[in-house]
């Protein structure tokens, strides 16, 4: 686990993969969502092909987690993702 959303210039250089429901705790609502929004709310994401997992650019996510405050709660590495 993290606090915060501090990421070394080699994880900001690769895709962070995400499970939903798991990685993002939206403290600031008081609720979890399905990771981070896309569109005019947050990071630009994708879907891989079975649908169950997002992908965000990583410094996309330090930048909106920082500026709304949110806490990063658990990261799953790209390999254990698309094993």
């Amino acid at each position: 686990m993290m606090s915060g959303i501090r990421l070394s210039h080699r994880q900001a250089a690769q895709m962070m993969c995400v499970a939903p429901n798991t990685l993002y705790d939206w403290r600031s609502r008081g609720r979890r969502e399905h990771g981070v929004p896309c569109g005019d709310h947050g990071p630009r994401w994708h879907t891989y092909p079975n649908g169950r997992f997002w992908y965000y650019e990583a410094a996309d996510v330090e930048d909106y987690m920082a500026s709304h405050s949110l806490t990063m709660t658990r990261t799953l590495p790209r390999d254990e993702v698309m094993a």
